[in-house]
């Protein structure tokens, strides 16, 4: 019998067959339009007909499962979104948030709360969704906005007159629970009892504290779950904001400097950092690192000069009795020792820039090395024709508004392809993340890039800035290319939790990011180094800037000498 019967079964398999090759690629586009057009017959039509031959792209099910909740039939839509969130959605953030956000409102149409608030949750978590005052006037949600899962996920209370203690208790429960929904592995550093523990102590303590002192204490439960993406930001705004002292500090090796200064405070700028409110400078640097994120031990050198410039230190870290004033010993050019009292003002500049502003005296001189030349354009390039070599500096990890930073890379290959240009140098010591979907494209057009395809041609310039997004570049650059990297070691891991997923607590106001994802650049999870590490070490040393020379490109240069490789 099974003989006999084989005939037909090949018979339907032949006539099967073509009619399945024969249906026609979806266009996308096209799909994408009729969404955009609320044309939603037209994309069930469109999609029905693609997943009888392609049931696996998840963003068709959701996309499907749109356009039946866009014609009122939340019971179809439903099992579509759910199988959309199965397949991954469309493979990014938004995607996954858009699906979890669709699949609540078509739930809460159908009367199941529960399920609406599991998937509220889940965006908010994983898919940083925070937009829920959106939801406030979509009939659907109605029901769901009294329900008490609902009020706990978004703290929804009026705050007014709510006494402090509750209030800080409140934030305090709010972060605990987020920490523990957003994060991949919350305690893959710290004990999960030590960590509770913490918590448990300054919810005890919170009634003596001031509120600078509660902001602090959040600061250094945050820093306990070690990453650089997990922190509680000093408030910028706000009854709370900290304010800025006059100084833009740096450490080189173990010995702090200021570099530049407010024009009213110019006589600092160069002098050597001996002490804070008395405490000598390597303790004072300790106990100021101890409440900000890090990825290793290079983090703290680009955080801590950030932590310097806000007055609230002097209070919060080291107990002065006056939250408005930071109380530095300093030693002069001259040799001369002083106590100098700096008084903190508004937040007037960007903390995180890579320079002072541009009117303060400081040691960057006028002819300024390339490095520090153009360090606020998102990328840049400039030839060094007795190197035969390109030097490009990446300073962000975003698109500009007249180039994106794929267009950057392929201007990069057309210029090394059309010239004589040897060596390729990318300077990324500035930059401190962006977007790392668009690394890749830039990595592409290097290497599709003939003349990098050898040895000495690429060299990586890195530094305690170069981090998150730019991390990955540099993971990148190392898996697919033969670069040398110079410099620092990189400000991260190549295997880190990162993703700067924001948060703000519902009574205080204070903001912060508890990472959402766990990046893993080599494609194995064993990789455990801190950093990346330079092959050639090139560290900036303080007479290295006052006399305006650049370590790493003359590093560069001595090894291109050392090989004759000009």
């Amino acid at each position: 019998m099974l003989l006999r019967s084989l005939p037909l079964v090949i018979l339907a398999f032949v006539f099967s067959v073509p009619a399945a090759l024969a249906a026609p690629t979806l266009d996308r586009g096209e799909v994408h339009e009729s969404v955009r057009s609320e044309q939603w017959d037209e994309v069930i039509s469109m999609l029905t007909a693609s997943l009888e031959t392609n049931p696996y792209y998840g963003e068709d099910w959701y996309l499907l499962g749109l356009a039946h909740s866009g014609l009122n039939d939340c019971q179809t839509a439903i099992p579509l979104f759910s199988r959309a969130i199965a397949l991954g959605a469309n493979s990014n953030t938004r995607g996954m948030r858009n699906a979890h956000v669709e699949a609540a409102r078509c739930a809460a149409d159908q009367g199941d709360l529960d399920g609406a608030v599991e998937h509220l949750a889940i965006a908010q978590a994983r898919y940083k969704f925070d937009d829920f005052g959106s939801l406030v006037d979509d009939s659907r949600f109605a029901a769901l906005l009294k329900h008490p899962g609902y009020r706990q996920l978004t703290a929804s209370r009026d705050w007014s007159g709510v006494d402090r203690v509750e209030g800080w208790s409140a934030d305090l429960d709010y972060f605990i629970d987020l920490m523990e929904r957003r994060h991949p592995d919350p305690f893959h550093t710290v004990e999960e009892a030590d960590w509770y523990a913490a918590i448990a102590m300054l919810r005890e303590h919170i009634p003596g504290l001031s509120d600078l002192e509660v902001v602090l204490g959040f600061m250094r439960i945050a820093a306990m779950i070690g990453d650089g993406h997990t922190l509680v930001y000093p408030p910028f705004a706000g009854p709370l904001a900290f304010h800025l002292t006059p100084i833009w500090p740096y450490v080189f090796g173990d010995e702090w400097r200021i570099l530049a200064a407010a024009p009213e405070f110019s006589r600092l700028v160069g002098a050597r950092m001996v002490d804070i409110e008395g405490v000598p400078m390597a303790e004072a640097a300790e106990r100021i690192a101890a409440p900000l994120p890090r990825d290793n031990d290079m983090t703290p050198k680009w955080t801590t000069a950030l932590a310097l410039q806000f007055a609230e230190i002097s209070q919060t870290i080291f107990g002065a009795e006056d939250a408005c004033c930071l109380t530095i010993g300093v030693e002069l050019a001259s040799g001369e020792r002083r106590n100098v009292k700096l008084t903190g003002g508004a937040i007037d500049r960007n903390p995180m820039s890579a320079w002072a502003p541009a009117h303060w005296p400081g040691l960057r001189p006028d002819h300024a090395v390339s490095w520090l030349k153009n360090f606020d354009a998102l990328h840049w390039y400039e030839e060094i024709d007795d190197l035969n070599a390109i030097y490009a500096q990446i300073n962000q990890i975003r698109d500009g508004d007249e180039q994106s930073l794929e267009e950057f890379g392929h201007e990069l290959r057309q210029r090394m392809t059309e010239g004589t240009y040897r060596h390729l140098i990318l300077d990324l010591r500035h930059n401190n993340g962006g977007n790392g979907y668009l690394n890749w494209p830039f990595v592409r057009e290097l290497v599709r890039t003939q003349a990098l395809d050898r040895p000495d041609s690429l060299f990586v310039i890195t530094g305690r800035r170069t981090f998150s997004a730019a991390m990955l570049l540099s993971s990148m650059l190392e898996s697919h290319t033969d670069a040398i990297f110079v410099g620092e070691p990189t400000g991260s891991r190549p295997q880190f939790y990162g993703e700067d997923t924001g948060f703000q607590l519902p009574y205080s106001g204070l903001m912060g990011s508890i990472s959402s994802r766990r990046f893993q650049n080599r494609f194995i999870s064993d990789d455990e180094r801190p950093w990346i590490a330079p092959d050639i070490v090139a560290e900036l040393e303080f007479d290295d800037l006052r006399e305006g020379r650049d370590p790493a490109l003359l590093a560069i240069r001595r090894y291109l000498e050392s090989r004759q490789e000009y």
